[in-house]
């Protein structure tokens, strides 16, 4: 189910455990090939997850108890994938973030999700999404911030920013805000842009061709 996990943790029947008060100074590296996984990262502990994705459905569910942070890396690949993140923010002075990166290629058929949902005071949290569609391909990205009546002074944002590389491929991004307090600062953003012809002719005018300045411009689009 996963590589390279620390040795400190084991995911025993679809569940993986953040201990309480564990801060973790490196990265968790895992490979999901299975379509669930629930993560409990419990009271005051600290980690930066990066999963990949290797399943075509898959469903993530993070709670995210008191004190407690959660940095969460997705990386999606493959020819369909159907792929989801929702994090539960259940305890006070919590902090979320989901980031995900997609490279869509060739007829692949992307569709994702993304929420954080606040149901404690004084947590934070962002969803940042960067995906590339070439080809034919089509990637659709569904992003959430709820933020529920208990939620009194949340600091949340969700950014979905995607890039096309060819007439033929498309992307939708589609971010939504659920607002039930007025104590919070939340707000969202979208963007879908085609390749600049001026960056092409740029590369083009120190003997690049395109094919490998469109490689550079990715590399450089996804970095986190």
């Amino acid at each position: 189910m996963c590589t390279n996990i620390s040795p400190t943790l084991e995911i025993k029947n679809g569940i993986l455990v953040i201990p309480k008060g564990k801060s973790f100074d490196e990265p968790i590296n895992l490979e999901l090939k299975e379509d669930k996984l629930k993560v409990k990262v419990e009271s005051g502990a600290i980690a930066e997850v990066i999963c990949n994705i290797k399943s075509k459905e898959c469903e993530i569910e993070v709670e995210v108890e008191g004190e407690a942070k959660i940095h969460w890396k997705n990386i999606s690949s493959g020819d369909t994938a159907n792929h989801s993140v929702v994090s539960h923010i259940s305890g006070d002075n919590s902090e979320s973030n989901i980031d995900w990166i997609f490279h869509a290629k060739d007829s692949s058929k992307y569709n994702f999700y993304a929420k954080n949902i606040f149901d404690s005071k004084n947590c934070s949290g962002n969803i940042k999404v960067r995906g590339v569609s070439e080809d034919s391909s089509y990637a659709k990205f569904d992003g959430m911030i709820e933020v529920t009546e208990k939620g009194s002074g949340t600091q949340a944002y969700l950014s979905l920013d995607s890039f096309m590389l060819d007439p033929t491929a498309k992307i939708d991004a589609v971010p939504a805000l659920e607002i039930r307090n007025d104590n919070v600062r939340a707000s969202h953003s979208a963007s879908v842009t085609n390749i600049n012809k001026e960056d092409l002719f740029y590369f083009a005018s120190r003997g690049v061709d395109e094919e490998e300045a469109k490689k550079n411009i990715v590399e450089g689009f996804l970095v986190y």
